[in-house]
């Protein structure tokens, strides 16, 4: 087979895969604002973990967006190759993001201390933080390829080259942290258990840590080998559909476009009396604390 026929149909391939990826997060994110109106469940650290891949994979087709694949203009050529450096700390830190507000919900529903202006505290940084990364990285590629305009060109595959020490690092922390999680879930489960989606919810974890492992192992393949066939950028590409698959099949977001079926009549108690967490979606809104309190104070009340 031609090689640049090959290179041809991977590169579609690849574009058509991000394109698929943006799609999905924006049905997502459409669904969720749906949602967030009637029950408020969700933080804006899920949100922005859902913008943040939709920049990701437009950073990355761009070039077939604006019909510019085969000859890119060089000014667009600087632009995308900025994107593409700062989409990965983006995405990366809207993860670790997700993951920590996560472990902190956890955390915070065990605790008996008063921890709730700290825990908000943390999660509007890690609503901002990962954007203000991304402004950072996109602005400092932007000025090294105005003073090297040479370095701004097509990846020998026809797709920018990526970060992949990054990749490879947000993967090990990634895996570490949602370790953490499904410790704490698995050693406090006679606790967690009341609420009857403590298991759902470390199914998507475990589900994701897998995900997490394979950036792990291509961000690597990139590092030792960074003239890889284009193949591993496909595969790379298919991250962000999985991603969508793991974080867009909640109930409440699928039910928004069964709109012929009619709802039950609780549609909105997300908090049982005895629930300590939230288990409704991975990234749970910021009630667990005064849940934890309740949670606490019943058995001085039997006792």
């Amino acid at each position: 087979m031609d090689t640049s026929r090959m290179n041809s149909s991977l590169i579609r391939a690849f574009d058509a895969l991000q394109i698929i990826g943006a799609t999905a997060f924006g049905f997502i994110t459409i669904s969720a604002f749906i949602v967030q109106r009637q029950t408020q469940s969700r933080h804006t650290t899920w949100f922005s973990f859902c913008f943040s891949w939709i920049v990701f994979c437009i950073s990355y087709a761009l070039l077939i967006i604006t019909d510019q694949q085969s000859h890119p203009s060089h000014n667009l050529c600087i632009g995308q190759s900025a994107l593409v450096y700062a989409a990965i700390p983006l995405t990366g830190s809207t993860t670790l993001g997700v993951c920590t507000h996560l472990l902190l919900n956890i955390l915070a529903a065990l605790s008996v201390a008063p921890v709730k202006k700290m825990f908000s505290t943390i999660l509007i940084l890690l609503s901002i933080m990962p954007w203000i990364l991304w402004i950072i990285v996109f602005v400092l590629a932007v000025v090294f390829g105005i003073q090297h305009p040479s370095s701004a060109q097509l990846s020998p595959n026809g797709i920018a080259q990526l970060s992949a020490i990054w990749a490879a690092c947000t993967g090990v922390l990634l895996i570490v942290e949602e370790g953490a999680v499904l410790y704490f879930l698995y050693r406090n489960r006679e606790i967690l258990a009341g609420s009857g989606k403590a298991t759902t919810m470390a199914v998507r974890v475990g589900i994701f840590t897998i995900t997490a492992s394979i950036v792990v192992g291509v961000g690597l393949l990139f590092s030792l080998a960074p003239h890889v066939g284009g193949q591993f950028e496909v595969l790379l590409s298919v991250v962000p559909i999985s991603t969508a698959i793991i974080f867009g099949t909640q109930k409440d977001l699928l039910r928004v476009w069964i709109f012929w079926k009619p709802r039950g009549t609780q549609e909105t108690p997300e908090v049982t009396p005895g629930a300590s967490v939230t288990f409704s979606t991975i990234l749970s809104g910021i009630s667990a604390p005064s849940a934890a309190h309740t949670t606490e104070s019943q058995p001085q009340e039997q006792a």
